[in-house]
């Protein structure tokens, strides 16, 4: 079975937890409510149970009707043309049952997905020119990624109004830190306070990047049921990772209750198509936003993360060009000198002046030299031997060696974090990096697991997020990517050296053995005349 086959579980329990597939939940949020229909036909194929409150008229009295019956033949009429030009990008204002709503549509796989909710009063048109004017200059004031983190914190406060806006950042674990905050007076701060990856598992993650803006507008709302909870089109469940009316995971709603959270929005920040973070919104009561202030969050997230992917480059740029002059040293040394040892490490550059580090060593057909703070050669043989030589790929680095090998505890001070580079067969390049103590301020313990509520019979997120702090050891600074970069630039520059070499041996001993046969026939030559003679 595929995987949008398999129903929501009845049960969320800690063995499945890590793979609750929250797309196909099968429910909704009750601020509007969703018709699904066959694209073809526009038949009515699956209704929100909620269809009684906003249109008067039960799920079961909508399911096998045409459209017409809710929308009338005219407003049908010109939703046909719209879906005809593919042009349900935009939202369609619509009346039924003589109440106002806004209308979006599109597919979900052959599903063709209708999401209602309440008109509200929608503003003057300035009204949103001035806040994205807004937001579009206060982005582009900003110099640094700290200083851009500030202002959308402070632009989503002041544009949306909730009780507390964060922006959160994600690390190479996927453990989350809030890096920037603004909030009313009287809450206590969650800035600089990191969260584990538990708190957004991986499923959850891979929405964000599908759909950018998610709203819970009320933690208590009551979940709707879609009827019938199997699409008739697919025989499958509806997946709804793009409807905004999506239900909420139960241990999610019971996380947010947790935190005193009556209402949140949240906004993906994707950096070169990479969940970079979130900018994340609470309010102690329940808020409703509606599309059109969605949209301005929507296009708020998305100039932050323009700004932070070009911050990020321009830091990505600087960062390889100051390598870059090493880099060329280093390569001409290996062209002056036979041996790689003195190329790359016994003259005046050397391989560990390419990226920060405290030393690094070089293994080269069974002989060792290393440079810096190193570990004895017995170790790093060991290191080498009963550990990176079996990693995959030419690269491999880590900023916790002694967790990945546990040998490394014994010198973790010395060395926790390592980058390899594999030239060829028995050649090798290591760069080490030393532990940084660190402490850190978790936003609860991040070893309270989540726990199976025997009463609930679900499983239930932890409930204390009191400031938790810890001093980490085992860690160095992290390797960025143009350290990466860098360290595969050099890579493909010895590479070329040792090919060029390779050739140029070649090409001498072709020139000797065309020598030698010059030389046989000769010899053959002479040898025939005197028998000859």
């Amino acid at each position: 079975m595929t995987e949008t086959s398999q129903k929501y579980p009845e049960k969320i329990d800690l063995e499945n937890c890590a793979k609750e597939p929250i797309h196909i939940i099968g429910k909704t949020q009750d601020y509007g409510v969703v018709v699904v229909c066959d694209p073809l036909s526009l038949a009515i194929t699956q209704a929100g149970a909620n269809t009684g409150q906003f249109f008067s008229v039960s799920p079961q009295e909508l399911v096998d009707q045409p459209l017409s019956k809710l929308l009338g033949e005219e407003q049908v009429s010109f939703f046909k043309d719209k879906l005809a030009g593919k042009d349900t990008s935009l939202p369609l204002e619509v009346k039924v049952s003589g109440k106002d709503f806004l209308l979006l549509a599109h597919f979900s796989g052959i599903n063709l997905v209708l999401e209602f909710e309440p008109l509200e009063e929608v503003r003057d048109s300035f009204f949103f020119q001035k806040h994205l004017t807004r937001i579009l200059n206060k982005l582009q004031a900003s110099r640094s990624v700290s200083e851009l983190c500030r202002s959308a914190a402070g632009l989503t406060k002041h544009i949306f109004g909730y009780d507390r806006v964060m922006i959160y950042k994600f690390d190479e674990e996927w453990n989350g830190e809030v890096v920037a905050e603004r909030k009313e007076q009287d809450m206590e701060s969650w800035l600089g306070l990191k969260y584990p990856a538990t708190d957004i598992p991986s499923q959850s993650r891979a929405l964000f990047l599908k759909h950018r803006v998610r709203m819970i507008a009320d933690v208590h709302y009551q979940p709707q049921a879609i009827i019938p909870e199997i699409s008739p089109l697919t025989q499958n469940p509806l997946d709804l990772s793009q409807v905004d009316l999506r239900a909420v995971s139960p241990i999610h709603i019971e996380y947010l209750v947790n935190m005193e959270v009556g209402a949140s929005m949240t906004s993906a920040i994707v950096v070169n198509g990479k969940l970079w973070g979130l900018i994340a919104c609470h309010h102690r009561k329940a808020k409703f936003i509606s599309f059109y202030q969605r949209e301005s969050a929507r296009f708020l997230a998305e100039m932050f993360s323009t700004k932070i992917a070009l911050q990020e480059s321009t830091n990505f740029i600087n960062n390889t060009e100051a390598s870059e002059k090493i880099r060329r040293q280093l390569v001409e040394q290996l062209r002056e000198n036979e041996d790689l040892f003195e190329g790359l490490i016994k003259s005046e550059v050397k391989f560990t002046d390419l990226i920060k580090c405290s030393g690094g060593a070089l293994f080269l057909n069974g002989k060792w030299s290393s440079d810096g703070i190193v570990p004895e050669k017995e170790k790093l043989k060991s290191l080498l031997d009963n550990f990176i030589a079996k990693k995959e790929g030419n690269i491999f680095y880590t900023r916790r060696l002694s967790e990945v090998f546990p040998e490394a505890a014994a010198y973790k001070k010395m060395i926790s974090g390592v980058l390899s580079l594999r030239l060829a067969e028995n050649k090798y390049m290591l760069w080490f990096r030393p532990e940084e103590v660190e402490n850190v301020s978790w936003g609860g313990d991040p070893s309270e697991k989540a726990f199976y509520d025997e009463e609930k019979k679900r499983l239930s997120p932890r409930k204390s997020f009191d400031k938790w702090s810890e001093q980490v050891t085992g860690i160095s600074e992290p390797w960025k990517d143009y350290d990466l970069s860098t360290v595969k630039a050099l890579g493909e520059n010895i590479s070329h050296v040792l090919l060029a070499r390779q050739r140029n041996e070649i090409e001498a001993l072709n020139e000797k053995l065309m020598e030698a046969n010059q030389e046989l026939e000769l010899f053959s030559y002479g040898l025939s005349h005197d028998l000859r003679a």
